[in-house]
């Protein structure tokens, strides 16, 4: 079977971590899998960059960069026919939908957006999604939350499939090394509580709502040291490092920004 799969980039993040496992899982199974990007250069394409998944960036330049990359990837959709086109993401999801002649999957992958936070373009994808979602040949969700918000959305839920995320368990293990280091690095004693959350930073992700948490529980466990990993946006980061000092947070929290060494990251954690 050939596949295409469709996503924004393979800049850090767990949706392109996810797609990066799942092509070389069905490369693996003897697929013919391309991963077409609208945007290339990201952290993680060389790790599909052995041969066996085809990697195709469409050249996208900057946000208002259209036309140009809209014909590469509807000449890409006709001349690869693939089987299945597997989007993730609302953009993506909507340029299947309008340029991919065969069957097209969506992956729907985030949830709790508040549209107002974002701008008309980002609330206008997640419209059009929905609009276009009765096209979909299959609705594909990486959790039952996922699957309600798509109700709330305006998609029919029953026509939503969950399939979770998966780990790859020869990655995802005890380090001790790794866990060492990074308390090591980050100056946490042993014997202090370290709470993580690795995500980026994003409105959807309520890093509001962990401070909050953290403020609480260091009320109570005043040795207990916390971490955001991840990046995103330098304005609402800067918000957010406002709102730990009001929350008297102090050096309790520690922005370590975007890592790509996550086995040794949540080794590190006591609680994620």
């Amino acid at each position: 079977m050939k596949v295409i799969l469709f996503t924004r980039s393979l800049n850090a993040g767990g949706t392109e971590r996810q797609l990066v496992l799942l092509a070389r899982g069905l490369a693996a199974r003897g697929h013919d899998v391309v991963v077409a990007l609208l945007y290339g250069g990201g952290a993680l394409e060389p790790a599909l960059r052995d041969g066996a998944v085809r990697v195709v960036a469409l050249g996208k330049a900057g946000r208002w960069d259209v036309l140009g990359p809209l014909r590469r990837l509807r000449h890409l959709f006709v001349v690869e026919r693939a089987d299945v086109v597997y989007a993730f993401l609302p953009m993506q999801t909507v340029l299947a939908s309008l340029l991919a002649p065969g069957r097209v999957v969506f992956g729907l992958r985030a949830g709790g957006m508040d549209l107002a936070r974002y701008d008309w373009l980002s609330a206008l994808s997640y419209r059009a999604e929905t609009m276009l979602s009765r096209r979909a040949a299959a609705i594909v969700a990486n959790a039952e939350a996922i699957r309600v918000q798509a109700g709330l959305q305006g998609i029919d839920p029953s026509r939503v499939a969950v399939i979770a995320n998966g780990i790859d368990i020869d990655v995802f293990r005890p380090d001790p090394a790794g866990r060492a280091a990074l308390r090591a690095a980050w100056r946490v004693p042993e014997d202090a509580p370290l709470i993580g959350m690795v995500a980026r930073i994003d409105p959807m992700k309520d890093h509001g709502n962990f401070l909050r948490a953290a403020a609480a529980f260091l009320a109570s466990s005043p040795t207990a040291r916390f971490v955001c990993v991840g990046d995103g946006n330098a304005a609402y980061r800067r918000s957010l490092v406002q709102q730990a000092e009001a929350l008297e947070l102090g050096g309790a929290v520690i922005w370590a920004g975007e890592r790509h060494d996550l086995a040794a990251v949540n080794s590190a954690l006591d609680i994620a």
